[in-house]
């Protein structure tokens, strides 16, 4: 695979240069190059909850939500208290409309992690 602009040109060899390249695509904005580069580390690594969790992201902002979902249910599968995973599967689920379900999530979220910018997204949901 040859994606110029992240590494020179040059095919990644290994699961590491690939995650480096997927993080470096995510952050400069190209959660496409993200996701295909990630998604072919996750491949050799399908436990590895930091990795899950970028590809989760980079299908969220690529809007490609049904594999955010299911990345994202392997997450809470592997970790139910990841309250991370938990929020974006409930603005994944508010993305597609399933305003229960999201809701069900961004309440776990909300306990898990105390944090107020998931409340406020909590309380986005609820309102809308």
């Amino acid at each position: 695979m040859n994606l110029p602009g992240y590494g020179g040109g040059v095919p990644p060899t290994n699961t590491h240069d690939l995650v480096t390249r997927g993080r470096q695509a995510l952050a400069a904005g190209d959660p496409l190059t993200a996701a295909k580069l990630l998604a072919e580390a996750a491949d050799t690594e399908p436990d590895n909850a930091s990795l899950l969790t970028d590809l989760a992201r980079a299908h969220f902002h690529s809007a490609s939500l049904g594999r955010a979902e299911q990345v994202l249910q392997r997450l809470v599968e592997i970790d139910p208290t990841d309250g991370y995973a938990r929020m974006l599967l409930g603005r994944t689920l508010q993305r597609q409309s399933r305003r229960e379900e999201a809701l069900t999530q961004l309440r776990l979220a909300v306990a898990l992690t105390d944090d107020p910018d998931v409340a406020m997204q909590l309380f986005k949901a609820e309102q809308g």
